[in-house]
């Protein structure tokens, strides 16, 4: 089976990068330079670091933004560097201070049982400095307005947190955590816990699921290449989704699954055995990428169709169509003058195009 293919073509890159924010980068920054680099606008971030952050920031172009779902579920690890006494509007150093109290004597294992207190599942209210919606606007926009809106908690898990180091005034904590896990308040929680109050003055994220901050690239070496250089160096799926199971459909069934339509499980054949609810990505019988489908049970229509079919896979993430792929077109480039004679371009139906009365004719039906 071929599995190989990373599905690059010249029109639109393909595939995933794990990049090293510094402090100081806004992760609207690091998309917006990938986005000049690569010449292609699909790009996306598989969660927002603060600017006083720095480390794991996943980047996927082109078509791999739509696997963003699958990255967002993956936990994470932090490390944060915590300053006791003093709280701020923001949970952070970029804040205002709003309170400055004094620290008091407290134990080791004192310390160590209120940081028990926040292991496993528990309710965690966001902060109001976050991107959070909220009638359509993000929070930190009704925040900087000096709005105040109660914000319902929300569970996440921790799943360890430890103390690595301790001085008077600072703690240095490893935390990892569930998607949505907000450090800033965790910190917060714990400063008020401790009678003191908190914020983060230094956070750096260590790995997102299975990348690590020490194999991230760092940002300046990767805006230091060329187009074709970062191309090259982005993952394909097949490291993107790792514990995906890999299939491939029969020649047969290949328009079908370029539709998005449902495969009968003899019409491809897969790397492992799949149970209800298995994803697998899909390529074609030439190895050409399709996208990420699911096994689920056979519909009423399914089995009034097969009766004795066990399962379907439905697609849930279709990366490839029938249609050819748009290539990229650069940036103020003048275009060429529409051809006199009508043409019909595209597959299927297509678009006609024309001059004159006949595109005046048909824009109506555009």
């Amino acid at each position: 089976m071929k599995t190989n293919s990373t599905d690059r073509n010249p029109g639109e890159p393909f595939g995933l990068l794990n990049i090293s924010k510094p402090r100081g980068k806004t992760s609207f920054e690091i998309i917006g330079q990938m986005r000049k680099v690569l010449r292609i606008k699909k790009v996306g971030h598989s969660g927002t670091l603060d600017p006083i952050a720095s480390g794991v920031l996943l980047v996927c172009v082109g078509r791999a933004t739509r696997l963003l779902d699958y990255l967002m579920d993956l936990p994470k690890s932090y490390v944060a560097w915590v300053k006791l006494g003093v709280t701020t509007d923001t949970l952070d150093s970029t804040g205002k201070v709003l309170e400055v109290r004094d620290i008091p004597e407290f134990e080791p294992d004192e310390l160590e049982a209120v940081l028990d207190e926040f292991r496993g599942k528990i309710m965690q209210t966001p902060p109001m400095f976050s991107a959070i919606k909220r009638d359509g606007k993000k929070l930190y926009v009704l925040a900087r307005q000096g709005e105040q809106i109660d914000i319902e908690p929300r569970p996440v898990t921790l799943h360890d947190l430890e103390l690595l180091s301790q001085s008077r005034s600072t703690l240095k904590l490893s935390i990892h955590c569930s998607k949505g896990t907000y450090v800033r308040s965790l910190c917060a929680d714990i400063g008020e816990r401790l009678g003191c109050g908190a914020h983060v003055f230094s956070l750096r994220r260590t790995s997102i699921g299975q990348w690590d901050v020490e194999d991230a690239i760092p940002y300046s070496k990767v805006f230091a290449l060329g187009r074709e250089q970062v191309t090259n160096m982005l993952e394909p799926i097949e490291k993107i989704l790792p514990s995906f199971a890999q299939g491939e459909v029969s020649p047969l069934a290949e328009r079908y699954a370029l539709n998005g339509l449902s495969i009968d499980m003899d019409q491809m054949r897969c790397t492992t055995d799949l149970e209800i609810g298995d994803p697998v990505v899909l390529r074609t019988w030439r190895g050409t990428l399709i996208g990420v489908f699911r096994a689920k049970r056979p519909s009423p229509d399914d089995l009034s169709r097969r009766p004795s079919l066990p399962m379907v896979l439905r697609p849930e993430k279709v990366l490839l169509t029938s249609r050819p792929a748009k290539k990229y077109r650069a940036p103020n480039r003048r275009r060429s003058s529409p051809s006199k004679k009508g043409y019909y371009s595209g597959r299927g139906e297509g678009r006609y195009t024309g001059s004159g009365n006949d595109r005046a004719h048909n824009r109506g039906r555009d």
